[in-house]
């Protein structure tokens, strides 16, 4: 079976991103967990939360059984894996799909280069587009939103002369959303804030949440932080497909079931379900079903499992209880642990 990648990513967009310790043992099985240990991502040493009350809980990797996590070189992290997928014997197509449909039996897909539109034929797709889902929607499948809510974040360069940033991270509720703070470099940080998409188009939502904010304002501060420009604008929307998978296709990661932020499990999602996703698809093909369905089912109960959390999480912050991202969220968090999972609507 021959396979190619075809696509377009924006690494830049994944600034601050945190990798889990649990995280880099799936690496370990793909191959490339002691190249990444080599590449010098910097440890998160801990995280720092005000969530919930105005107390400050600390949270060291030490104390981690699976050892530190890190803060993540996204575009450092694509090439190793596409070196490696390569060196396998894939092929790699750069472009933004334009189209896709079935014809005699296999997918037609329409790619944009930057020179001219190519096409592909396949026997299978699998969708890792991320929460644009552009394959399984274009083939009829269609999107579930339970949240919607954006980040915005921006990268910061330190003055010069400013001493190494503290690899800890932190979060923190204020009464329009959460905001995240790490640094990507020793002397680069990243802050983003997760908010109603409402305050996307008013242009002071950065600016509103750290008048909101203690701690994060009082890091930025303290290094000479000061977010300049227009952010990074990140879907961060929670939702799934109806489908995740169909005749000779199958999505994995956000396309398939988009987790809130604040769950921290989006790059361990999108590894597992591409590990599981690619394996049943390739049984489909060859005319065993059995392993889609098991996948199908594993998602289900993925999406059971961080609607329990993201409940626990968001009831957690009381302090304002008439805030609308608040309300929101709380009495969303409600409803969707009641969801019926049925198969039917997912496959």
């Amino acid at each position: 079976m021959s396979v190619a990648v075809a696509g377009a990513t924006d690494s830049a967009s994944h600034c601050g991103e945190t990798l889990s310790a649990s995280c880099l043992q799936l690496l370990t099985r793909l191959g490339i967990g002691d190249e990444f240990r080599c590449e010098h991502h910097l440890p998160l040493q801990g995280v720092r939360s005000a969530w919930g009350s105005n107390e400050v809980d600390e949270h060291s990797s030490l104390f981690n059984p699976y050892g530190e996590s890190v803060i993540l070189d996204r575009m450092r992290l694509g090439l190793r894996m596409e070196r490696l997928f390569r060196n396998e014997g894939g092929v790699v197509i750069e472009g933004r799909i334009q189209d896709v449909r079935v014809e005699r039996g296999e997918h037609l897909v329409t790619l944009r280069t930057r020179q001219d539109c190519q096409q592909i034929r396949a026997k299978a797709l699998i969708d890792a587009t991320g929460i644009a889902a552009r394959v399984a929607r274009r083939l009829g499948a269609q999107r579930i939103i339970q949240t919607r809510q954006v980040a915005l974040g921006w990268c910061i360069e330190a003055p010069p002369g400013t001493s190494d940033l503290p690899t800890t991270a932190i979060i923190e509720g204020v009464e329009s959303g959460w905001l995240f703070a790490v640094p990507v470099q020793r002397s680069r940080a990243a802050v983003w804030f997760v908010c109603d998409p409402v305050l996307a188009t008013q242009g002071d939502g950065l600016k509103r949440a750290l008048r909101e904010s203690r701690e994060v304002s009082r890091w930025l501060n303290c290094f000479d932080l000061v977010p300049t420009g227009e952010p990074a604008v990140r879907n961060a929307s929670v939702g799934r497909l109806d489908r995740v998978a169909g005749d000779g296709w199958v999505a994995v990661g956000d396309a398939a079931l988009s987790l809130d932020p604040l769950s921290s499990s989006g790059i361990t999602l999108a590894i597992l379900s591409g590990m599981h996703g690619a394996r049943a698809i390739a049984a489909s093909v060859a005319g065993n079903d059995d392993r889609l369905a098991e996948y199908v089912q594993t998602l289900q109960d993925a999406a059971k499992h961080h609607a329990k959390l993201r409940q626990q999480f968001y009831r957690a912050e009381r302090r304002w209880p008439n805030a609308d991202f608040w309300m929101n969220r709380q009495g969303l968090a409600r409803s969707t642990s009641e969801d019926r999972h049925d198969s039917r609507r997912w496959y």
